[in-house]
């Protein structure tokens, strides 16, 4: 089932729920960067058919969450990061409405990652399970790269789409060796679908990257965090060669960065032969097996 919600700025939040009647729990999905909800449909029903309600949102910028074509990759003039946050906490609301009884848990990936960790910061308490699949790690350059954005934002809009800013965001990640989209997937029809899909792969705006380095200068803002809930399950899944993460060493800082706060059960699973999409990968029944598992009975090497 597919509806509207409102965002505190009143701006239009496309959901789609996946019910169940008596569910085990409710999974709130996060979707990452530059694609929408309905990749997510077979991961949804998948969880559904095991006895979850499944709630997953376009993020704003995304999808179905606009109010015109320009608004692809913007979440707002500022504040972006607040915004996505309370999009969730209404997201979260919504779903403890509509399955009171039953607890919630939640998926993010990659970006949503970013926001999700942001999330938890204050909301921690609202969640009891949560799974951070590709979540990309701090990287040290992000300050430099949000302040020069900033200054290249005064002078070509807030709007636009400037390269040296999207070179700022992409450095990290980008190989010359690769075929356009390869990071994500060894999956090949992955990649394709990827490309070839109108809703994906979109620039985000100049402000769209600011609120991005926001999200990523959050996970090291340690005194944000109020660990209502220290003991919240948290398990990170991460392809062996997914370079968002920022391989073993990122991971590690991820994982640290949320222990350092007081988060006493975090484990994590590392994919062989896959990358930054391990759902959509070949093999992601194994990734799917292992998310069942660790909603049912934490996790289990």
């Amino acid at each position: 089932m597919e509806k509207i919600i409102t965002a505190t700025d009143g701006l239009p939040i496309s959901i789609h729920v996946y019910a169940v009647e008596n569910p085990k729990a409710s999974i709130q999905i996060i979707h990452g960067m530059s694609e929408h909800k309905a990749r997510y449909d077979f991961f949804a029903k998948k969880l559904q058919e095991h006895g979850y309600t499944v709630l997953i949102s376009d993020l704003r910028g995304h999808g179905k969450s606009i109010l015109s074509d320009a608004d692809y990759g913007y979440f707002a003039k500022k504040d972006g990061v607040k915004l996505l946050i309370q999009d969730q906490r209404i997201i979260n609301e919504y779903l403890r409405n509509i399955e009171p009884n039953a607890p919630i848990y939640m998926f993010a990936h990659s970006m949503g990652s970013l926001i999700a960790r942001n999330f938890i910061q204050v909301y921690d308490n609202q969640i009891q399970k949560l799974i951070l699949s590709g979540a990309p790690c701090y990287r040290k350059g992000v300050r430099a790269a949000r302040f020069l954005s900033k200054w290249i934002m005064k002078f070509s809009g807030v709007k636009t789409h400037h390269p040296l800013i999207r070179f700022f965001a992409e450095y990290a990640t980008s190989r010359k060796d690769e075929n356009l989209n390869e990071w994500l997937s060894y999956n090949p029809d992955n990649v394709t679908t990827y490309q070839n899909d109108p809703l994906c792969g979109f620039s985000f705006t100049n402000a769209g990257y600011i609120t991005l380095y926001e999200l990523v200068i959050g996970l090291h803002h340690y005194d944000h965090y109020q660990v209502k809930n220290p003991d919240l399950p948290i398990l990170f899944l991460s392809g062996v060669d997914d370079r968002v993460t920022g391989g073993q060493k990122g991971l590690d800082d991820s994982i640290h960065s949320l222990k350092k706060v007081g988060y006493r059960q975090i484990e994590k699973r590392i994919y062989p032969n896959m990358r930054h999409e391990i759902l959509n990968e070949t093999k992601r029944q194994t990734v799917i097996d292992d998310v069942i598992n660790f909603y049912e009975n934490h996790f289990k090497k």
